[in-house]
C-alpha cells in the first residue's frame, strides 16, 4: 500500500472526507498499472481530455507509471493519450486532473509506502470500504499525518502483501470465501500466483474450517476471478 505524494506541494492524495488515503497500485500483465482504493479504480472519462478530473469507480483503468529523471519522482500517465495526472494549483482539496507536461512538478509523484500500525497487525483497518455501487468520487490533495513513511526505492511493482491475519469463522459462506480469494488475487503478480498457491492462502486464512470438500469451488472461483482481470487489462489466459 502507499500514499501518494505531490513532489511540489508535498501534499497527499485522497478523497473529501477522509483524512488520509493509502492506494494499492498493481502491475497488470501488460505492463501498465491499476490503482485501487479499497474496491474502487482510479479513472477518467472513457474518452480522457485535457482538464479531466480523476475519479474512483468500479471500472478498471489502466495507468502507466514511469519515473522521471529524478530519482523517487514518477509520472501517472493515461494509457491511451499523454496527458498526466496533476494539479492547476497548490490549495488543499484541489482536484487531481489530467495534465499535458510531465517535466512539471505539479504533474510529478511520489509513491511512499504505508506501514503497518502495531497495535492492529492489519492493513484492513486503514482501508475504508465501499458498497459496491458505481459511484464515482473525485481524488482531490489532502494533508497527511502519517509519520515519514518509507520512499519507494527503485521502479513500481506488484505490491503489497495480502493481510493474512486469519479468520476463525469454521464455516464461512461461499461469498466469504470468494470474497477472500478476491482480495487475495488482487495482491499477487499474475505471473506468480497459481491455483495451488491461492487454494492454501484461503485455507490458512480459516485455519478452523474444512475446506477439501470445497476444493472444486475454490478452483472454479480463482479461474472466473483471474478471467475477469485478464479481460479487464486487455488479455485472455
Amino acid at each position: 500500500m502507499y500514499e501518494i505524494i505531490n513532489v511540489h506541494t508535498k501534499n497527499h492524495l485522497g478523497l473529501e472526507g477522509d483524512e488520509i488515503m493509502v492506494w494499492h497500485v498493481e502491475e497488470l500483465r501488460n505492463a501498465n498499472y491499476a490503482i485501487k482504493n479499497g474496491l474502487r479504480f482510479a479513472s477518467c472519462g472513457v474518452r480522457p481530455n485535457l482538464d479531466d478530473c480523476i475519479t474512483v469507480g468500479a471500472m478498471l483503468r489502466q495507468w502507466i507509471i514511469k519515473e522521471t529523471r529524478y530519482k523517487g519522482q514518477y509520472i501517472i500517465q493515461n494509457s491511451d493519450v499523454q496527458l498526466f495526472w496533476g494539479l492547476k494549483d497548490s490549495e488543499l482539496g484541489t482536484p487531481i486532473t489530467l495534465q499535458k507536461y510531465p517535466t512539471n512538478p505539479k504533474n510529478n509523484w511520489e509513491f511512499h509506502l504505508w506501514k503497518l500500525h502495531e497495535q492492529s497487525g492489519s492493513l484492513t483497518k486503514l482501508v475504508p470500504t465501499f458498497n459496491g455501487s458505481g459511484s464515482q468520487t473525485t481524488v482531490i490533495v489532502i494533508t497527511s499525518s502519517s509519520d515519514s513513511p518509507q520512499i519507494l526505492p527503485s521502479s513500481i511493482t506488484s505490491l503489497i502483501s495480502w493481510n493474512s491475519h486469519q479468520n476463525f469463522n469454521p464455516s464461512p459462506s461461499d461469498g466469504e470465501i470468494f470474497n477472500e480469494l478476491r482480495i487475495y488475487l488482487g495482491t499477487q503478480s499474475l505471473a506468480a500466483v497459481t491455483r495451488s498457491k491461492a487454494r492454501k492462502a484461503i485455507m490458512a486464512k480459516y485455519p478452523n474450517a474444512d475446506l477439501t470438500h470445497r476444493r472444486q469451488f475454490l478452483d472454479e472461483s480463482y479461474r472466473k476471478i483471474l478471467h475477469e482481470r485478464d479481460v479487464s487489462d486487455g488479455t485472455i489466459r
